[in-house]
């Protein structure tokens, strides 16, 4: 007998299911430092979740108070939040979309700000 391969399929709503191969894959959130002391909120993956990343964009963009931008590139669509937005679009992604928090990775790649200085 042939080994079975991973896959996975996600239903949202009434809406047809997709299934997929491999594993899938969690939701990535960035935050990165760009330009001084600028931050930004990358989300990444939103499209295995049949989640529309202009609809997510539009409501964080409001919740946050904060510029959006849509990324796009074949396969995949990309959120790009101004500030450090993670626990906002969490939040969103949990209560608006149903997403479970075990599906949302968060990765931190802030400077971590140096101390100067010490006893004189």
């Amino acid at each position: 007998m042939q080994t079975m391969k991973p896959f996975h399929s996600v239903t949202h709503g009434g809406s047809k299911a997709v299934i997929r191969k491999g594993p899938i894959q969690p939701v990535l959130m960035t935050v990165m430092q760009r330009m001084g002391n600028k931050k930004v909120t990358l989300v990444e993956n939103l499209e295995f979740y049949g989640i529309m990343a202009e609809k997510v964009a539009h409501t964080a963009q409001k919740l946050a108070a904060a510029s959006t931008t849509v990324e796009s590139t074949p396969g995949s669509s990309k959120v790009l939040v101004q500030g450090n937005a993670v626990n906002i679009i969490s939040k969103l992604l949990q209560d608006e979309y149903g997403l479970p928090s075990k599906y949302i990775d968060v990765v931190d790649k802030l400077k971590q700000s140096r101390k100067k200085g010490g006893k004189r």
